[in-house]
Parts: C-alpha cells; sequence; structure tokens
C-alpha cells in the first residue's frame, strides 16, 4: 500500500506547487504578497526553511517543497485556507476533481494521510477497508490527472495481494 501512497503524496505534493508556483509568478509561492497562509501551514514551512539554513546553505524552493510533510499539503485544501487558496484557483491543481466543494476533497486527502502515516509508522491497518482505501488512492490520483492514476493502477501490487486474503 505504501508505494501506492507514495504516488499519491508526491503527485498532490507537485501539482500543488506548480499550480501555486503558476498563480503567484514564483517558485517561493509561500512568500508572496497577500498571500496570507493559516499560521500552521506557515510555521511548518518557517521550521523546514530554518532547518534548510542551517544545514543547506543556498536551498531552494524546491528543497523546501521536499522537506514540506504530507499533512502540509493537506491543510492547503483545508477550511482555514479556502478563501485563500482554494476559491483563488487551488481547484485547478486537481482538474480531474469535479465538485465545487473542497471538504470532500479534504477528507479523502485527510484519511489517506492517516493511512499512510500508519503505513510508514508500521501500525495495524487489517482492519481498514484497504480495498476502498486503494481505490481513493486512485481515485485521487485520478483528480491530478496526466494518466498517473492508470499507470499506478497498472503496476499496483495491492489487489493481488488483498485477493490473497490473510495467511
Amino acid at each position: 500500500m505504501y508505494e501506492v501512497l507514495q504516488y499519491v503524496e508526491v503527485g498532490l505534493r507537485n501539482a500543488v506547487h506548480l499550480n501555486l508556483c503558476e498563480k503567484y509568478g514564483r517558485d517561493e509561492w509561500w512568500e508572496a504578497r497577500g498571500l496570507s497562509l493559516h499560521h500552521v501551514t506557515q510555521d511548518m514551512i518557517v521550521a523546514v526553511t530554518d532547518k534548510l539554513a542551517r544545514i543547506k546553505p543556498g536551498w531552494s524552493a524546491d528543497d523546501v517543497v521536499a522537506k514540506l510533510p504530507f499533512g502540509f499539503w493537506i491543510a492547503l485544501f483545508g477550511r482555514s485556507h479556502e478563501h485563500v487558496l482554494w476559491y483563488r484557483g487551488l481547484r485547478s491543481a486537481v482538474p480531474g476533481y469535479r465538485l465545487r466543494r473542497r471538504d470532500p476533497l479534504h477528507r479523502e486527502l485527510d484519511l489517506l494521510r492517516t493511512l499512510r502515516n500508519r503505513v510508514a509508522h508500521h501500525q495495524p491497518i487489517y482492519h481498514r477497508h484497504l480495498e476502498a482505501d486503494h481505490e481513493s488512492a486512485l481515485r485521487v490520483l485520478g483528480y491530478l490527472g496526466g494518466g498517473l492514476e492508470n499507470m499506478v493502477a497498472k503496476h499496483s501490487r495491492v489487489p493481488g495481494l488483498l485477493a490473497r486474503g490473510p495467511r
């Protein structure tokens, strides 16, 4: 499941970053005039940039983007950024998402974040509906466009493993 969730994480991160770079006309979109991020997401950026300043002089925007956690990218779809980002164009980062409301998307992303964290920390996931989780991950990849959903679905080992059942 982790390999599928990695595509979701990196795909979402890259789609959002590219969208915001284009919207604000700069790689460091988080520093753009007129952009007022929620203090929690702003604090995440400051923590990453402070750490990079200590360990990597001359860091770039790409370094910041790579170090921001999955939760940061999902938080950008949260209620606190609805007027600042969603209605001002963030929804174009997910062109396959057909609903106008961002809250169902945010909930789906947050459920995948929870699953990803459980998998990454070797916590049990057997109590979850893993087929539905896999479908949700593929659906989110479909929202991102570019055929990533089909490529991951074609190569995912999850359906075969789930079909074998527990040992």
